[in-house]
């Protein structure tokens, strides 16, 4: 587990909305800073655009996938936080979950 997770809300690091297409539950991002594009597939993508539209702490996420749309997770924890170093290894996220405390 993350250190701190819920006190601490995790942020999408600003894009500009020309650098996003989502076709069906596919999202790809293209990022000026590095010249790279990310395809974000199903949940991943989905939990991408929950965090773009407002900060959201890591609780509040787990809550989400745990309203019954994605009965296929069986530990909504597990996978976010997999998400979570997925997006930071991507540099997509503008806070650090790892260095909250």
């Amino acid at each position: 587990m993350f250190p701190g997770p819920q006190q601490h809300p995790l942020r999408i690091i600003p894009l500009p909305a020309a650098h996003q297409r989502q076709w069906d539950d596919e999202l790809v991002v293209y990022d000026q800073r590095c010249g790279e594009t990310h395809l974000l597939a199903g949940v991943v993508g989905e939990i991408f655009t929950l965090l773009q539209t407002s900060p959201r702490r890591m609780d509040e996420l787990i809550a989400h996938l745990q309203t019954g749309q994605h009965p296929d997770i069986d530990d909504p924890e597990s996978f976010i936080q997999q998400v979570i170093l997925e997006l930071r290894r991507l540099q997509l996220l503008d806070s650090d979950p790892l260095d909250s405390e």
